[in-house]
């Protein structure tokens, strides 16, 4: 997938793993060239939360923005203090993105069916193009 991102830079903004600097997690890769996808300068990257205050956690984070800065990345760091959006945030992101699926995550119960509301007011429908899943429950998409 990272191959067809290249190929249209601009058409594609990539949600990843590793705001804590956790080694191997997919910025870390992207950092250290490990994949298909290369930074350019200018590029940005977001961190949604700030560090864990954990020794690992921030030596960790250090050296991933190290490695973005040696790319020439623009890091754009504490956007969202408490690591959660709002249900203004969500509504302001789900406008702005537009995507095809909805499918709420990281949270408990309360969390995401607090979510697939505001996606049904937004016009998504619960089995077409929302969808409410539990820890290891899969879903294919067309």
């Amino acid at each position: 997938m990272l191959k067809k991102v290249i190929k249209n830079r601009k058409e594609w903004l990539v949600v990843c793993t590793g705001h804590q600097g956790e080694p191997d997690s997919v910025l870390d890769k992207l950092a250290r060239d490990f994949l298909p996808y290369k930074f350019s300068k200018n590029d940005h990257v977001i961190f949604s939360t700030c560090v864990i205050p954990t020794t690992w956690n921030v030596i960790n984070r250090q050296k991933l923005e190290k490695k973005l800065r040696d790319h020439g990345v623009r890091i754009f760091t504490d956007v969202h203090v408490s690591g959660h959006c709002s249900r203004e945030d969500l509504r302001d992101a789900i406008e702005m993105l537009q995507p095809q699926h909805i499918i709420p995550a990281h949270g408990g119960i309360d969390k995401t069916t607090a979510m697939a509301e505001l996606a049904s007011e937004l016009g998504y429908k619960l089995k077409s193009n929302l969808h409410l899943l539990q820890n290891g429950m899969t879903i294919q998409l067309d």
